[in-house]
């Protein structure tokens, strides 16, 4: 039975804003890249070329050093122009998948959906990079960062005000994108590690298409 309710997909938003935010975040992911002088370099020539991705993650959320969830594992899917999907497979299943006109973020558990449009759910995040035509400087204001832990970072800060997302930090070594991390407006952390990547597979166009099963719950946005 699809369900609709305007006070209840305000609280839906809420409660995966960061989902979306993680989402579209992983548009900017990893990439085996010639060498580069800069993480700002890196990133241009991660843009370079690129019809399709795979890689497998490791997610951790955290707040003053608190973990706020157990660390979530999963495969990522990336197809260009318009298309990506998070299978998040431990410690719960659930699925974000970007179709080209909507997002859909499908928890198992609860059989339950929500539906965005793709171009509201990922305006002003780093999405528009990769699935637009937009330079990087359009919507983002980027930092050099020098080296730490190992790796070469890129800070991006979101130039919208609205923005549910304070700073975005790419992390590459060897150059490779290693590391990406997300604070939020409150000051929560994401990070995501890759591993197993490979660029430029052929995917079947079948892994970019969802349709709802008819007795979960909808709710669209």
């Amino acid at each position: 039975m699809f369900k609709r309710s305007t006070q209840f997909l305000a609280s839906l938003y809420t409660r995966h804003r960061q989902t979306l935010c993680l989402g579209s975040l992983c548009l900017l992911l990893c990439h085996n890249i010639a060498a580069a002088e800069t993480a700002r370099a890196a990133l241009t020539h991660f843009l370079a070329n690129l019809d399709t991705l795979q890689a497998r993650f490791e997610q951790s959320i955290y707040h003053t050093n608190t973990a706020l969830a157990p660390p979530a594992t999963g495969l990522f899917q990336l197809k260009r122009p318009h298309q990506f999907r998070w299978d998040y497979q431990t410690p719960e299943k659930k699925l974000v998948l970007a179709d080209g006109r909507d997002v859909w973020i499908v928890e198992n558990d609860l059989e339950q959906i929500t539906q965005h449009y793709q171009s509201m759910a990922l305006k002003n995040t780093p999405a528009t990079i990769l699935l637009g035509t937009e330079p990087l400087e359009t919507h983002f204001n980027s930092i050099e960062q020098g080296t730490h832990q190992g790796l070469q970072w890129l800070e991006l800060q979101p130039k919208d005000p609205k923005s549910d997302i304070k700073t975005i930090s790419l992390g590459f070594r060897n150059n490779e994108l290693r590391r990406l991390e997300l604070v939020d407006q409150l000051d929560q952390i994401t990070q995501i590690r890759l591993y197993a990547i490979q660029r430029n597979l052929p995917l079947a166009a079948e892994r970019f298409i969802f349709n709802p099963p008819a007795d979960w719950d909808l709710f669209q946005h």
